[in-house]
């Protein structure tokens, strides 16, 4: 790959004081490196951050947050997606996030970093490394998935390379 057809950003969320707090903390970091290339794109990007946040707080706010978008026609999460994504294509660059020490986590931590990729992977030209001990991982996911734990992880990490001890 070239260096100049590259945005490359380092996610620490290590360094994020709660679960939701990864989630602004992950965004804030991807429009940092996203804004030379395009300035708009962070008004959506902090949108869809916002909506994520607010999603995973509780059932009942779901709800409400629904009800409320229905009637009055707020951006729903699939069009701000959308426009990301048409937006991430203007860039025309390949966007490599990458996250290391996944394993320094806790179990709720480790869980919202994943759903976070679950939710940002699909961006288009966006690329996730991320480094992590996979029993550590597969551990935190035990009490988190209705899958197997490994087919879990498989859904979200098309590609694992396994490091010598």
């Amino acid at each position: 790959m070239k260096k100049e057809d590259l945005v490359e950003i380092n996610f620490n969320p290590w360094n994020s004081n709660s679960p939701n707090a990864i989630i602004q903390d992950f965004f804030d970091t991807l429009q940092e490196g996203i804004r030379p290339f395009h300035s708009s794109l962070s008004r959506l990007l902090a949108s869809y951050s916002k909506k994520l946040v607010k999603l995973n707080d509780n059932k009942t706010t779901q709800a409400i947050l629904t009800s409320i978008n229905t009637l009055f026609g707020d951006d729903s999460l699939n069009k701000l997606y959308d426009e990301i994504n048409i937006s991430l294509n203007k860039i025309d660059n390949k966007i490599i996030v990458y996250i290391d020490d996944l394993d320094r986590l806790d179990k709720d931590e480790i869980v919202e970093v994943i759903r976070l990729i679950r939710n940002t992977a699909n961006f288009h030209n966006t690329y996730f490394i991320v480094s992590y001990d996979r029993a550590y991982v597969v551990n935190a996911l035990k009490m988190h998935s209705s899958y197997s734990e490994y087919q879990y992880l498989e859904k979200i990490f098309q590609i694992e390379v396994t490091l010598p001890y």
